[in-house]
């Protein structure tokens, strides 16, 4: 059986306590670890703003390439995109969603 221990997470930058964009979509085993791996050499805090947790790698693999094929017309640099946060985690829920009802 496949192990669970894979997430997708939103990465948003802080700034003057406002959370903007570009926001980084991405999967790990620990978001908190990949965000202060990110944190160097960025001078804006960087903060984890959701994450799907209890995913198998390849459903973490599944969820991140269909998310960046479909705002792919908003990716700023790599997994960045110029997408609001809200917007993101309404489309991460409503894939997985109908994922399982698939």
């Amino acid at each position: 059986m496949a192990r669970r221990d894979h997430s997708i997470y939103i990465i948003a930058q802080v700034i003057d306590g406002w959370v903007g964009t570009p926001i980084k979509v991405g999967r790990s085993t620990c978001p908190q670890l990949r965000a202060l791996s990110l944190q160097t050499g960025n001078p804006n805090a960087l903060e984890v703003r959701y994450e799907m947790n209890g995913l198998t790698r390849a459903e973490a693999c599944a969820i991140e390439r269909a998310f960046h094929h479909e705002y792919r017309d908003k990716r700023v640099s790599g997994e960045w995109f110029d997408v609001p946060g809200v917007s993101a985690v309404t489309w991460l829920q409503t894939f997985q969603e109908e994922s399982l009802v698939a």
